[in-house]
């Protein structure tokens, strides 16, 4: 379990996981890294089984779609008909994430140090969203792709 490999330390007084905490010793050690994607992904897998199979059954959907950030990294991708990466330029990214998680760039590199390199994915990727303008364009972008999913679905 987290709390046997990694300790107290990374949860508050009233119990709760400190994910910051956390980022910060994982990704600044591969191993112990690899030893928490050993306890997460196996639970993240059976959750994301369990979900699709418990959607009502009247309702009809075109395409599941499963968010993941570490969908190769993983191998969930062998688990998918299709995958989409969104991708903007590193220096986006990172600012991206210093302001929304209040994280150091040091941390958000060391985290981007321990996934797959980005053209590797994008290599991999059926759909590529790139991500470097107006929250419009990427709106329109995502609608693009959810148009000819919705047609890809239909003719299967």
């Amino acid at each position: 379990s987290i709390i046997e490999t990694f300790g107290h330390k990374i949860y508050s007084r009233d119990g709760r996981l400190e994910r910051r905490r956390l980022a910060k010793i994982v990704f600044a050690d591969h191993a112990l890294k690899h030893q928490l994607d050993q306890i997460v992904h196996p639970y993240v897998f059976s959750e994301i089984d369990r979900q699709v199979r418990e959607l009502p059954e009247q309702q009809r959907f075109p395409y599941i779609l499963i968010e993941a950030a570490l969908i190769y990294e993983t191998g969930m991708d062998k688990r998918l008909d299709r995958t989409i990466v969104v991708d903007a330029k590193e220096e986006t990214r990172i600012k991206r994430v210093m302001v929304r998680d209040k994280s150091l760039r040091k941390h958000i590199l060391n985290r981007i140090k321990s996934q797959m390199d980005v053209k590797k994915k994008l290599a991999r990727a059926d759909f590529i969203i790139v991500n470097d303008g107006t929250e419009t364009e990427l709106i329109n972008r995502v609608k693009f792709i959810d148009r000819l999913l919705t047609i890809m679905a239909s003719t299967e």
